[in-house]
């Protein structure tokens, strides 16, 4: 009798542990599924972005105080004006654009997730 029920609570521990581990791999497929399998080289790519809209920003100021102070004129002024603001307009369209595909790929896993029955 008591290697019956030895055996019992064998098999429901195992049970448990199996059940345990199928939502551990959900959860873990999920969150690779919110981060497209992307997250090292994505956020690589954002601080580089990152880092272009900054400098393009910085560089505007930088251009402004020089002309303010008659470092350089009106050519040189909307010439580097021009540049830097392209850049920066560049850098931050592209940030949106990351931004809205991580919110895409964010709502895509929370649908599969409720899809699979995973959000109980």
């Amino acid at each position: 009798m008591k290697a019956a029920v030895a055996v019992i609570a064998i098999v429901l521990v195992a049970v448990l542990a199996m059940l345990a581990a199928v939502q551990m791999l959900r959860f873990y497929v999920s969150a690779l599924r919110a981060t497209g399998g992307r997250s090292d080289a994505w956020d690589a790519q954002r601080g580089q972005l990152e880092d272009a809209r900054r400098r393009s920003l910085h560089n505007l100021h930088e251009v402004q105080f020089d002309f303010d102070t008659g470092k350089i004129d009106d050519k040189d002024y909307t010439l580097l004006r021009a540049r830097y603001t392209q850049r920066a307009v560049a850098a931050m369209n592209a940030l949106d654009a990351m931004a809205e595909a991580d919110v895409a790929d964010a709502d895509s896993a929370a649908q599969a997730t409720r899809t699979d029955g995973t959000d109980r």
